[in-house]
């Protein structure tokens, strides 16, 4: 009886942000949304969250992680519309923590230098106001200088986490989308940089 007394107000002496789960949104493209091609199709967010039922963020205590994918096929980082909704939506839900996994239409569709689209990152980053990660492009065979892109992000977030998204990485057919094996491997890189193991 004293013990259940003794915990319960442990529990009540506890600030509400210390119960409160973290909450991490994964913002991205058509590599990032779920249910994409297929609605059976898992995409890395939700292999994270698998691998993470408690997140740590650096030296803090490990605390319940909620994730939330807000991926959207064809979508950008450059502002506008894309970028505008994803982050409304992890601003709804008080994300602790934004994951960025855009480029892919950014250098593909829209056409932006590497320059353009490590300020637009940046930007997107700022505009968060929470912590923020950064996946790096991935390779695609039919975008030469994807590591110009990359070098353009990493010299724009100095201090910031980039999760590597380009080594050991491997795509389906179409050269643009990470097979399920990518998708396992980046998630398992995500779950390190949050601390999860």
């Amino acid at each position: 009886m004293r013990a259940a007394i003794l915990l319960c107000c442990l529990v009540l002496a506890a600030p509400a942000s210390a119960l409160r789960p973290r909450t991490i949104a994964c913002l991205g493209d058509s590599n990032t949304a779920k249910g994409w091609p297929t609605v059976d199709t898992v995409r890395w967010c939700e292999y994270v969250a698998e691998l993470c039922p408690t997140v740590r963020l650096r030296s803090h205590r490990a605390r319940p992680a909620t994730f939330y994918e807000y991926g959207v096929g064809g979508a950008v980082v450059a502002p506008g519309a894309y970028i505008d909704f994803e982050l409304a939506a992890a601003r709804a839900v008080r994300a602790d923590v934004v994951i960025l996994a855009f480029g892919t239409n950014d250098a593909g569709l829209l056409g932006s230098t590497p320059e353009e689209y490590a300020m637009d990152v940046r930007t997107a980053c700022r505009r968060s106001h929470r912590r923020c990660y950064v996946l790096s492009m991935p390779p695609h065979p039919w975008l030469p200088n994807v590591d110009e892109y990359n070098a353009a992000v990493a010299a724009r977030m100095v201090g910031r986490a980039i999760i590597d998204r380009t080594t050991g990485i491997t795509f389906v057919d179409d050269d643009v989308h990470l097979d399920d094996d990518s998708q396992r491997l980046l998630a398992y890189r995500v779950a390190v940089a949050l601390g999860c193991f």
